[in-house]
């Protein structure tokens, strides 16, 4: 998919890096009930977030030579959610790749994002705080809203709207 908003977290890479975060630390994402249902998004415990899963993440990102500045802005994000514990070194590292976004220094939007991000985690001291990221359906949404189209009439667009005109029996 890509990107659909100009968050940190709006888009399919630091979804991943979200991922390998909830796999480190060894959290059922979407945990679900007895009968099987998804009882939604579940956070990261502060104590699953031990020295070995961070230091973990951080070996992973620093191998990624194109998306490493992602990488530890997610680990910010992420951190101060659940009111994770930030080291002065690490809280550095995360400016520092909020400052080397290479998407801030050719937009001004996503450098208004990251102007936000960097003082929001400067001034953070372990309370939680949410980072708010359009997702996709409601970037979607937005767009329809607007009157921009998504989709051309392609192919799969026809079929689409083909299905769509059927009869359910």
């Amino acid at each position: 998919m890509g990107w659909w908003s100009k968050d940190i977290m709006g888009g399919d890479i630091p979804l991943d890096f979200e991922d390998l975060l909830y796999g480190l630390a060894k959290v059922e994402k979407f945990p679900e009930d007895v009968d099987g249902n998804t009882i939604g998004m579940a956070d990261i415990p502060v104590k699953s977030l031990t020295h070995e899963v961070i230091n973990a993440y951080i070996a992973y990102i620093e191998k990624d030579k194109y998306e490493k500045e992602i990488g530890y802005q997610v680990l910010g994000v992420m951190m101060m959610k659940i009111g994770a514990p930030i080291s002065k070194e690490l809280k550095a590292k995360i400016i520092e790749a909020a400052q080397l976004d290479e998407w801030a220094m050719a937009d001004t939007d996503r450098a208004f994002i990251m102007g936000q991000f960097i003082g929001i985690l400067s001034a953070y001291e372990g309370t939680p705080i949410e980072i708010k990221s359009k997702g996709l359906f409601e970037t979607m949404a937005e767009k329809l809203n607007e009157g921009i189209v998504l989709f051309d009439d392609s192919d799969l667009t026809k079929q689409m709207k083909k299905l769509s005109n059927k009869k359910i029996k």
